[in-house]
């Protein structure tokens, strides 16, 4: 999704990843290595299937991001690949801060997809630690383009107007 571009971002990237996610954590509750077996398949498949339909070319093993140095909030509502180089090049004692911030700013967007691709992003960084900046780039570039659709002020307004 890095390296795509960003108009189907906000559902056809974040079902990219949410849906083989779901398949895979179901393997948690059901015995039998058959099953984790069919769920890593059927992962795959849609992930194929989507970058197929959605993808603009070949996949890059590392984003290329220009390293942009500023705080995550502020690359939030700047542009979806500020707020990704931020997180990509975030030292190890600042993931905790960069999870802290794009799980709030995720939160408060009134957007399922937005929650359950960074809550999907967090478990791959914890399955895959050495991977860890990757996805959280990846969460920080579709939480950016929420941020930038939907601003802090019109959240505050729709909330005191009682549209959620």
């Amino acid at each position: 999704m890095l390296e795509d571009k960003p108009e189907p971002a906000t559902y056809y990237w974040t079902h990219c990843l949410t849906l083989p996610h779901a398949a895979w954590m179901l393997t948690r509750f059901l015995p039998g290595r058959s099953f984790a077996a069919e769920a890593a398949h059927t992962a795959a498949i849609w992930v194929v299937a989507i970058r197929a339909s959605h993808g603009n070319g070949n996949l890059k093993a590392l984003p290329e991001l220009e390293h942009v140095e500023m705080d995550l909030t502020e690359a939030l509502v700047r542009s979806p690949r500020a707020a990704a180089s931020v997180a990509w090049f975030a030292r190890q004692g600042e993931r905790t801060r960069i999870e802290r911030t794009i799980a709030t700013e995720a939160a408060i967007r009134n957007d399922a997809h937005l929650v359950k691709y960074t809550w999907a992003c967090f478990d791959a960084a914890v399955q895959d630690p050495t991977h860890a900046p990757l996805f959280h780039a990846a969460a920080a570039y579709l939480c950016s383009i929420w941020c930038i659709e939907q601003p802090r002020e019109s959240l505050v307004s729709n909330l005191g107007e009682g549209r959620v």
